[in-house]
């Protein structure tokens, strides 16, 4: 185990409340680098620590994703699905956990509406790793009016959280913006009040 890994070890046992943020897949990313593949393979060997990191101490992960939702949705799909939580005090990097974290959260994210039904089946087999989409208005302004409504669409209410993030102009777009952005459309329509409640309710089985 790399020093790393085993510096994250150290503090996800003395930060009980750490959660892993900013995993991820980003083609983009790799591309400008000077060996494609090797990059890509860099970071799916990262990812794949990083799932296992967040499985062993049962903490949410947080990752973003850039045109590389194929490899996302074969990892989570070939995920381990027993659910043998750690019921014991030893929290050492060698205790058995369970296989899968809690939760994955695509922050940012602007998938299209069929890859969204694709990570939700990934995941559907589980009866432990939920997936949730957290959505910024910020983002979602830079995708098209038809790709947005049919993203939106997709994802069920019990799955969204709404972030806040900067659009392309670095103008910062907040909750309340972002959640009359969503509203209409997701899970076919709701208000804006109740999208509100969702995400919150989300966000603290998530989080805490």
């Amino acid at each position: 185990m790399g020093d790393a890994h085993m510096v994250m070890h150290a503090w996800y046992i003395s930060h009980p409340c750490t959660h892993l943020i900013q995993s991820g897949l980003d083609k983009v990313h790799a591309r400008r680098q000077a060996n494609t593949t090797l990059a890509h393979e860099q970071q799916l060997d990262a990812l794949h620590a990083h799932m296992t990191l967040a499985a062993h101490y049962q903490r949410p992960l947080s990752l973003h994703c850039v045109q590389s939702y194929g490899p996302l949705v074969d990892m989570l799909t070939h995920a381990p699905t027993n659910t043998t939580i750690l019921r014991s005090n030893d929290m050492s990097p060698h205790a058995n956990t369970a296989a899968s974290p809690p939760a994955v959260v695509l922050h940012s994210y602007t998938g299209s509406a069929d890859t969204t039904t694709r990570l939700l089946h990934a995941t559907a087999h589980s009866q432990h790793m939920r997936v949730l989409f957290s959505l910024s208005g910020g983002t979602l302004r830079r995708l098209a009016p038809e790709k947005q409504r049919a993203l939106l669409g997709a994802i069920p209410l019990d799955h969204v959280l709404l972030e806040t993030d900067a659009d392309g102009k670095g103008e910062v777009v907040g909750l309340q913006e972002t959640c009359r952005m969503v509203a209409p459309w997701i899970g076919g329509g709701v208000v804006e009040g109740e999208l509100m409640r969702a995400s919150v309710k989300n966000a603290t089985s998530v989080f805490g």
